[in-house]
């Protein structure tokens, strides 16, 4: 059975990607069946921007032995983590009806750091917002706090 491979889902696959290679620094634009990622090289001195492309078929591997990884121990939620916050900057996209673009960290017009997330609605226009970490975070704890909530519904029926 094929799962439904939702943009929040695929950026929490590229952000737990991400924190393993412990990358900071990223720009990912999403392609028709890929997302192309530039990232700062997490190996000192940090001189690099490196790239990569990885299919949507590379991160469902990537998915199914992350959960197979979980399954084996309980792990408490790190919601500042950037697998959390890039899966909320997915979701904020899909709860706009949206088509993701890009997201980074690293044009940020304040100077703070922030997420800018770039999205197209289903009537053409390009939306860029930009958000600070913790505010992504507050919205991943949202989302987790909802999902329990309609488990333990689902549970008690």
């Amino acid at each position: 059975m094929a799962m439904i491979f939702t943009t929040s889902r695929a950026l929490r696959v590229l952000g737990q990607t991400l924190e393993q290679m412990g990358v900071e620094v990223f720009d990912i634009r999403s392609g028709d069946d890929y997302f192309f990622l530039q990232y700062g090289d997490p190996a000192p001195p940090h001189l690099e921007i490196l790239e990569t492309t990885i299919s949507h078929s590379e991160l469902r591997s990537s998915e199914y032995r992350a959960r197979a990884e979980r399954q084996k121990d309980f792990n408490f939620v790190d919601f500042s983590g950037l697998a959390e916050i890039l899966r909320a900057a997915g979701r904020y996209v899909e709860n706009k009806d949206g088509r993701l673009l890009r997201v980074c960290n690293c044009e940020s017009v304040s100077e703070q750091d922030a997420i800018n997330l770039e999205y197209a609605t289903r009537d053409g226009r390009t939306y860029v917002e930009e958000f600070s970490p913790s505010t992504m975070s507050d919205y991943a704890m949202r989302m987790y706090k909802e999902r329990s909530r309609i488990q333990q519904e689902h549970a008690h029926k």
